[in-house]
């Protein structure tokens, strides 16, 4: 993440600072992930968090997130954009770098220079007392994931299949649902272009039962993480990686 808009650029590299947040009250950042030159992260209160800059976050405020079915699980930046998981399983995301909430984005610090005092500069503790705001800004919707094949002839469970995981790459988004499918959406890069784009589920050349034994997720959402097989969760880190490193996108 950059510092550039409203913070003090003078700092050591490798000394980690610290985010005071005013008057808001959160106690804990639950995940957080970090894009380009951006980051986004989820409180303990189901907020939604971007940051641009060191010293100015933002909260992504949207009546969507009112909804108990849109509850978010998950937020996680690809190269240019931020996106959250719900608990239905759906996808939604935000690009601060471009279009409509990126005039938002400039036109609010710019009235924050002419405010003035709002610069967030560290302390000799090497924390940064943020300037927060709270943008009002409905994130786009990705289309639901299509049907998708078996993958056990074991599996009997009759709740939907719906995406637990996801991982953002340059322009597209992996996707992986409690049965153990991987779909990966491209056409990310602006929200133009995801309008475009699909959910195409990414077939291996393997032989799934002994990649992926037990490979089975189940959602608990009275309990704070998601319940998942350790052989299944690395698994999908290691695709996502190749995928990052390599660029290659099996289907």
């Amino acid at each position: 993440m950059v510092a550039n808009a409203g913070c003090d650029t003078q700092h050591q590299v490798g000394v980690p600072l610290y985010h005071h947040f005013r008057d808001i009250p959160i106690s804990y950042f639950k995940c957080a992930s970090c894009g380009r030159i951006h980051a986004s992260s989820l409180d303990a209160l189901n907020q939604i968090w971007t940051f641009t800059s060191w010293g100015r976050p933002f909260k992504l405020s949207s009546n969507i997130f009112t909804d108990p079915d849109y509850i978010p699980v998950q937020v996680e930046c690809g190269w240019g954009f931020s996106s959250i998981l719900t608990k239905s399983g759906d996808v939604f995301l935000w690009w601060p770098f471009s279009g409509h909430l990126e005039t938002i984005i400039r036109q609010k610090n710019d009235e924050l220079d002419r405010e003035g005092g709002k610069k967030a500069i560290a302390t000799p503790d090497g924390t940064i007392p943020c300037v927060t705001w709270s943008c009002s800004e409905d994130p786009v919707r990705l289309p639901s994931i299509p049907q998708l094949p078996s993958l056990r002839e074991d599996d009997e469970e009759q709740s939907p299949t719906q995406l637990v995981k996801i991982a953002g790459l340059d322009g597209h988004i992996i996707g992986l649902t409690n049965r153990g499918h991987v779909l990966i959406y491209r056409s990310l890069e602006t929200a133009s272009t995801a309008e475009h784009g699909r959910w195409h589920y990414v077939r291996f050349h393997m032989d799934v039962k002994k990649a992926m034994p037990d490979c089975h997720y189940r959602l608990s959402y009275s309990s704070r993480n998601l319940v998942s097989s350790t052989k299944c969760s690395r698994l999908f880190l290691a695709l996502v990686w190749n995928l990052r490193r390599t660029c290659k996108l099996p289907m």
